[in-house]
């Protein structure tokens, strides 16, 4: 059986320059006989990381809607705690209890400005894609001690995809409600939904797509708390990357529109971040007409409108895949991916000046046996100090 690894790597900048980087030795997360996957991390205001994951001793389902390698048999929410010299000062903790054939599935954390840990996750309760399934809730102090049971927050065949969390303490959640459209086809919306800081329903929860088939939305907060979603949607022409403004009462600013499409290719996986200056950042994987894919970035304004097209930034013969960015105070981008092959795939990382996007650099991060995948990237209060899971 495959076993996947957790990896923590902290990069401190010394300077203001994407040039001056040192990288920590790489630091085992997890060591038991489950696969660890589908993780997601987050900082908190003193550096410290806090890591979540799927404990799985299932078998694979490499759903289009739910992402590669995603597991719907038994599996368990675990989250452990990392401070700013690497060392776990909060061992694993079991966030959930598996009743039946319940397939607990992808967490996804957010750190409030207390450093409270707020958790969301889906349950899958027959344990396939098609059943039943409901998203739940949890709240921890920074100690690892729960303050809020896990809960349910969403039913009815719902699936949690990004959560936000605004200077107030809101939480601000994008996902995905599967239904049967009227042609007797399995589709799916993209809606989003406010929450307080318990995660008591603040608001109603807002559609925000037309088109059937859109699913998948990752939701970024800028600096005036307007909220900036991207998600997929199956398009005549192959995979789109669609767009969506809300403000934070959850009311519609600019409708679901088109940002990107590609003929005959797949626009998957993607990531999205905001400047100080309230620009959105966007990269994402695309597949070619050959099958090899390779990770572009695009910017755009406040209002969507487009500022750099969709610009490859690798160029290789091994597929590249599975990008995520993040920005810091020396408006430097951090991107890293996943690129090699199913049997062997290594973490890559790239910097670039947001104002010189030309200026790139790329560096190899692992350099294991097997397969490294589906990194997550996290920056500091600070912005001088990067941590890759």
């Amino acid at each position: 059986m495959k076993k996947l690894l957790l990896l923590f790597v902290i990069i401190t900048i010394l300077f203001p320059t994407v040039y001056s980087i040192r990288w920590t030795l790489d630091k085992r997360l997890t060591d038991d006989p489950e696969i660890s996957e589908s993780h997601d991390i987050a900082v908190d205001q003193l550096g410290r990381v806090h890591v979540v994951w799927r404990s799985n001793f299932g078998t694979k389902d490499a759903s289009p809607f739910l992402g590669s390698g995603m597991d719907f048999e038994a599996g368990e929410i675990y989250y452990l705690q990392i401070n700013n010299d690497g060392k776990i000062v909060v061992e694993p903790i079991r966030i959930t209890s598996k009743i039946g054939s319940r397939g607990f599935s992808r967490p996804i954390v957010a750190i409030d400005a207390k450093n409270n840990v707020h958790i969301v996750w889906d349950d899958w309760i027959d344990g396939t894609m098609g059943g039943f399934s409901e998203v739940y809730y949890a709240k921890m102090d920074d100690k690892g001690h729960i303050l809020i049971d896990p809960s349910v927050i969403l039913s009815n065949q719902s699936y949690a995809s990004d959560l936000v969390i605004d200077p107030e303490g809101n939480l601000h959640l994008g996902w995905t409600s599967f239904f049967t459209n009227e042609e007797g086809f399995f589709s799916s919306d993209v809606y989003y939904l406010k929450l307080d800081d318990r995660g008591n329903k603040a608001d109603n929860a807002i559609k925000v797509t037309i088109m059937d088939t859109s699913f998948n939305p990752v939701i970024a907060l800028d600096s005036e708390n307007n909220l900036h979603m991207i998600y997929k949607n199956w398009g005549d022409s192959g995979n789109e990357i669609r767009y969506t403004k809300l403000d934070n009462t959850g009311k519609i600013l600019i409708e679901d529109t088109k940002l990107f499409a590609f003929n005959d290719t797949s626009s998957k996986s993607y990531s999205m971040e905001i400047d100080s200056e309230n620009n959105v950042h966007i990269v994402f994987e695309n597949q070619d007409l050959v099958g090899i894919s390779n990770i572009f970035y695009a910017k755009l304004d406040n209002n969507a409108n487009i500022l750099i097209s969709p610009t490859k930034i690798t160029s290789f013969q091994m597929n590249a895949i599975f990008p995520k960015i993040v920005l810091d105070h020396n408006k430097i981008a951090h991107v890293v991916w996943e690129e090699g092959t199913d049997e062997d795939s290594e973490i890559y990382y790239s910097t670039f000046d947001l104002d010189n996007f030309e200026n790139l650099t790329k560096e190899r991060l692992t350099n294991n046996f097997g397969v490294s995948s589906e990194p997550e990237i996290a920056v500091d209060s600070k912005g001088d100090r990067k941590s890759v899971v």
